[in-house]
């Protein structure tokens, strides 16, 4: 997602989202607007979600 009210690079979650009692929380990832199309472009490139790739992408700090 990206949310620039936000830190970039965070995982993110929204209190009282979960509408069950104890119920997981719902985790955002939010990254900057360029990133989420670098990562769209390539996806639909490639007729695939790369979710592990972009994953370890974020982690090495390869994109940001």
């Amino acid at each position: 997602m990206n949310d620039p009210r936000n830190p970039y690079n965070k995982l993110l979650t929204v209190e009282y989202l979960s509408n069950m009692v104890n119920g997981r929380l719902v985790l955002y990832n939010n990254q900057p607007v360029e990133v989420l199309k670098k990562l769209a472009a390539a996806s639909l490139k490639d007729n695939e979600v790369k979710t592990t790739e972009i994953i370890n992408l974020l982690l090495s700090g390869e994109i940001s």
